[in-house]
């Protein structure tokens, strides 16, 4: 059963420290945690920047395509659906850059340490 809630728990004793109450969908993608902010995104529509302490949200952003994948490189922030890859801002949730990727669901995944140019999506 989906309640529909994202939780962070304390990593040491498992107790609840907050919850979040996403937009009907479930998070699929695991979040990423940066700085002081949690992002998450729902399977089918929504990323949200997160305060770390409480759960309030900062933002969120609608992404008109299921969501497989969250990463943060280079102080940006990538998120990645069967085939699209878009960059938002972290600071607004404002879409900075979108690019096909054509590998449809299950094809690409977020792995990289030294990743500086994705020139082949026209990424910078």
């Amino acid at each position: 059963m989906n309640s529909g809630c994202f939780y962070a728990l304390d990593r040491n004793t498992g107790r609840k420290l907050w919850n979040f109450r996403t937009s009907r969908s479930f998070i699929q993608a695991p979040p990423v945690i940066h700085g002081e902010h949690v992002f998450a995104a729902g399977w089918s529509d929504w990323v949200w920047r997160l305060d770390l302490k409480t759960g309030k949200p900062a933002w969120k952003s609608f992404i008109p395509m299921s969501i497989e994948a969250v990463a943060w490189y280079d102080d940006q922030l990538w998120v990645r659906s069967p085939y699209y890859v878009v960059r938002l801002d972290p600071d607004t949730g404002k879409w900075l850059r979108i690019a096909e990727t054509s590998y449809g669901y299950g094809g690409m995944a977020f792995a990289a340490l030294q990743v500086t140019r994705l020139p082949c999506m026209g990424l910078n």
